[in-house]
């Protein structure tokens, strides 16, 4: 079934169509190429719909919602390019190429392995895991800072917080940061006797 792409329809499942997410793993030269490549036409559709609805998810964006029926988050009101200008909010151009590229990204990295596995590992602080004689590694919490110790925070302290990790860092570089706000930890203010 096609990907229908229109901003703001109640039917709309991807931002970005597979000619673009074509010309986006095309113009990139890395291994994840091949993989994108050698799929077919329905599994990269699939792909690029799991990948927006998760982006729909994983993020708490800032704006608003356009219309009320729209299905996707995007478009939405009050969101600013990288270089600072307006967003419009109807036609084709309100869903950004950053957007649009992030899908893509996500899309490839879906197809390639399977983000969701990789999850459960990431909740429970795994970093590796061995067959033969069986071993299991956990990653070292760094608690240097109060940043990486709030990292580690976040990982633990919602149920749903390690969610984060699903949302591989290269997707995350190509959205704007000020179109989503990241949890953050709220700390008691501590008097201490003198």
């Amino acid at each position: 079934m096609a990907l229908v792409t229109t901003p703001g329809l109640a039917t709309a499942d991807s931002y970005a169509t597979l000619v673009e997410a074509n010309t986006y793993h095309t113009d990139r030269r890395y291994p994840a190429l091949s993989v994108w490549a050698a799929a077919t036409d329905p599994t990269k559709e699939a792909a690029l719909r799991s990948a927006a609805i998760l982006l729909d998810r994983m993020f708490d964006w800032t704006g608003g919602p356009v219309d009320d029926v729209q299905l996707r988050a995007w478009p939405r009101t009050g969101m600013y390019t990288r270089n600072g200008f307006a967003i419009a909010t109807s036609g084709a151009t309100s869903i950004v190429i950053d957007l649009k590229e992030a899908q893509a990204e996500f899309a490839g990295q879906l197809a390639q392995a399977d983000r969701l596995s990789d999850n459960e590992a990431a909740k429970l602080g795994i970093s590796s895991v061995r067959a033969g004689s069986v071993a299991v590694t956990f990653k070292d919490v760094d608690t240097s800072s109060s940043e990486s110790l709030d990292n580690q925070l976040r990982l633990m302290g919602s149920e749903l917080a390690y969610l984060h990790k699903l949302v591989p860092d290269a997707v995350r570089f190509l959205l704007v940061p000020s179109w989503y706000t990241e949890h953050t930890i709220i700390r008691p203010f501590m008097f201490g006797a003198m």
